[in-house]
C-alpha cells in the first residue's frame, strides 16, 4: 500500500497550483493577443498552414505597395501625356496660322512661338516623379533630355529599360511610357573571348518579314585560324565573318546600287557584341538561337542578334545608332558616357515645322502639319496604354484587397482566441485555484506542536 506523506501531499499540490498558473497565464496571453498560437510549440500541427498564410499576406501587402508606386508612375505619365498631346495641338493652330499667313514677318514670329513649344515639349520630357525621371529607363536620377545649344539637336542620356514593379508573384508590370526607343536590337551574347561553336550550334534562323525566313548555317564559311585555340573554339571576328558570309549567302546584296549594298550587314559595336543592321529596303529581321524552326513556329524563340525598324516610337522618337560618332554628344554631367542624339518624334516635327515657317516654305509647313497629325496619334497611342496598364493595375489591386480579407478571414480561424469562452475559461481556472489553495491550507495547517500535544 502507498504510504501517503504530508511531503507527498505538498508536492502533489505545489504541482497542481503551478499547473493551475501555467494555464492562467496561457489563458492572459491568449486574450492579450487575441491569438490561440503564439508560437510553434502551441499547435505544431497547425503551424506549416499559419506559417503559409502569413506569408502569403506578407506578400500581397508588398505587391499593394508595389502598385501604389506604379500607379503613381503612371498617373503623372498620364498627365505628362495629356499636356504634350495640349502642346501638339497648339503647335497645330499655329502651324495652320502660318499656312494662311500673307507675310515672312508672321511666319517668322510664328517660328518662335513654335520654338518656345519646342522648350515646353523639353520640360515635359524631362518630368519627375519623387526625384526619378519619367522618360529616362532605369537611369533614372538626372534628366534625360537635352538640347545642344548649337545645334537645337536633343540628345538621351538615359537607357530604353522601361521601370516595372512585381504586382503578382514572378510577375513585372511596365509602370512608364517609353521615352524614347531603340532603332535595333543588338546582341547581348559576349563573344570577345571566343565562343565554343559544335556543328549544332552554327545553324540559326534568320527571318527577313513574315513570309521569308532561313536558316543559316555557319559550317561551312567558318575557320579558326586562332594559332593553339581549342577545337571549335572561333574569336569573335571570325563568328562575324562567318555570319556575313552566311547571310549573304541566303540573302544576296542588291547588285543594282554601286557598290553592291548588303541587305543584312553584321557590325561590330566594339564591345564584344555582334550587331546586324537592316538597308533602308529591308525594314525587319530578327536572328533566332539554334534548333529554332523556320517561321511562322520559330516566332517566339530567343532573338539573339536583330532589330526592327518598324518598331513605334517612344514618346519622344528613337536612338539614332549610338555606335555612330556623329549621332554622340559629350554629357558634361557624366562624363564616361556621351549622349545620343533622339530622332523622329515630336520634338523633329516641331523643330522642321520652325524651319520650314522662317524659310517660308509652303508645302514644308503643309507636310509638318501632316507630321504633327500623325505626332499626336503616337501621343494617344502611349495614353491608351498608360490606361490600360493604369486599369490593369487597379484591377489587381482589388484582387490583393479581396484576396487580403480572405487571408486575414482564414488566419483567425487558425488562431483567433474565443474572447467569450476564455473568460469562461479564466474563470472556472481561477475558482479552481482558489479551491486548491484553501484545501492545501487545510491539509497541511498540521505543525510539530500537534504531534507533541
Amino acid at each position: 500500500m502507498l504510504r501517503v506523506s504530508t511531503n507527498l501531499l505538498g508536492n502533489n499540490l505545489r504541482n497542481y497550483i503551478q499547473n493551475n498558473l501555467q494555464k492562467a497565464a496561457k489563458y492572459q496571453e491568449q486574450t492579450a493577443t487575441g491569438k490561440t498560437i503564439n508560437r510553434p510549440s502551441d499547435d505544431p500541427s497547425q503551424i506549416s498552414y499559419l506559417m503559409s498564410v502569413n506569408s502569403s499576406l506578407i506578400s500581397n501587402e508588398q505587391y499593394s505597395r508595389n502598385i501604389e508606386d506604379g500607379l503613381a508612375y503612371l498617373n503623372q505619365s498620364d498627365s505628362a501625356l495629356d499636356t504634350i498631346g495640349k502642346v501638339l495641338q497648339d503647335a497645330k493652330v499655329l502651324a495652320l496660322q502660318g499656312a494662311n499667313s500673307l507675310t515672312q514677318e508672321d511666319m517668322n514670329a510664328i517660328a518662335e512661338q513654335i520654338d518656345r513649344q519646342v522648350e515646353a515639349l523639353l520640360d515635359l520630357s524631362n518630368s519627375a516623379l519623387g526625384g526619378k525621371y519619367l522618360f529616362a529607363g532605369r537611369k533614372n536620377g538626372q534628366p534625360p533630355f537635352y538640347r545642344d545649344p548649337d545645334s537645337g539637336d536633343i540628345y538621351y542620356r538615359g537607357d530604353t529599360n522601361l521601370i516595372s514593379r512585381e504586382i503578382i508573384f514572378g510577375y513585372s508590370y511596365e509602370v512608364v511610357a517609353a521615352g524614347v526607343t531603340d532603332n535595333f536590337i543588338k546582341s547581348s551574347t559576349n563573344l570577345s573571348e571566343g565562343t565554343k561553336l559544335t556543328d549544332d550550334d552554327m545553324v540559326f534562323t534568320l527571318q527577313l518579314d513574315e513570309d521569308h525566313a532561313e536558316q543559316i548555317n555557319l559550317k561551312n564559311h567558318i575557320q579558326s585560324n586562332t594559332p593553339g585555340a581549342p577545337a571549335n573554339y572561333y574569336s569573335f571576328s571570325e563568328i562575324k565573318d562567318a555570319l556575313q558570309a552566311a547571310i549573304d549567302e541566303k540573302f544576296p546584296p542588291d547588285t543594282s546600287t554601286t557598290p553592291a549594298k548588303k541587305q543584312i550587314t553584321v557590325l561590330d559595336d566594339g564591345q564584344g557584341h555582334i550587331k546586324l543592321q537592316a538597308n533602308t529596303v529591308t525594314q525587319d529581321f530578327k536572328l533566332y538561337a539554334p534548333d529554332a524552326e523556320l517561321y511562322p513556329t520559330g516566332n517566339g524563340h530567343l532573338t539573339l542578334f536583330g532589330g526592327d525598324r518598324s518598331v513605334s516610337n517612344g514618346v519622344f522618337g528613337k536612338l539614332a545608332d549610338p555606335d555612330n560618332k556623329d549621332n554622340q554628344l559629350e554629357d558634361k554631367m557624366n562624363s564616361s558616357q556621351p549622349m545620343v542624339k533622339v530622332v523622329g518624334g515630336p520634338f523633329e516635327v516641331l523643330r522642321n515645322l520652325s524651319k520650314n515657317l522662317k524659310e517660308g516654305n509652303a508645302q514644308g509647313i503643309q507636310d509638318s502639319l501632316d507630321q504633327l497629325e500623325v505626332a499626336h496619334d503616337e501621343i494617344l497611342k502611349h495614353r491608351v496604354g498608360v490606361g490600360a496598364r493604369t486599369r490593369h493595375l487597379e484591377a489587381v489591386q482589388d484582387q490583393l484587397a479581396d484576396q487580403e480579407v480572405k487571408l486575414k478571414g482564414i488566419l483567425v480561424d487558425i488562431q483567433g482566441a474565443d474572447i467569450a469562452k476564455l473568460t469562461i475559461e479564466v474563470a472556472q481556472n481561477q475558482l479552481i485555484h482558489q479551491a486548491s489553495l484553501m484545501t492545501a491550507s487545510n491539509l497541511l495547517n498540521t505543525t510539530l506542536l500537534n504531534y507533541l500535544k
